[in-house]
């Protein structure tokens, strides 16, 4: 799997399919959107490696908190955390439409 910034675009997709079908357990859909999340994720490394920014620091840490919200999806201890994962679609939708995402 090498890094990709179009897999925050596929991830953003998947996520839009996972909420509206609400899985009651770990499907192949939130399996799917952590390893596009990863591949995002490794692409905004390589980035930041290349040309730390502040900007692209955050970036960072916004994909990763949005994977930490898809993992406790799919892997919930109580409830499954809907509302944060409604949120988590949110945040990657306004860090995807932002300038220069889909380009790192």
């Amino acid at each position: 799997m090498s890094p990709d910034a179009s897999g925050g675009g596929r991830a953003l997709a998947l996520l839009g399919q996972i909420l509206e079908r609400r899985p009651d357990k770990d499907d192949a859909a939130l399996a799917a959107c952590v390893r596009e999340l990863c591949v995002y994720r490794d692409a905004l490394i390589l980035n930041q490696r290349a040309a730390p920014t502040d900007l692209a620091a955050r970036r960072l840490s916004h994909v990763n908190a949005i994977l930490a919200v898809v993992l406790a999806v799919q892997f919930p201890i109580d409830a499954v955390p809907w509302d944060e994962l409604e949120k988590a679609n949110v945040w990657l939708a306004e860090l995807w439409s932002a300038p220069m995402a889909k380009a790192v």
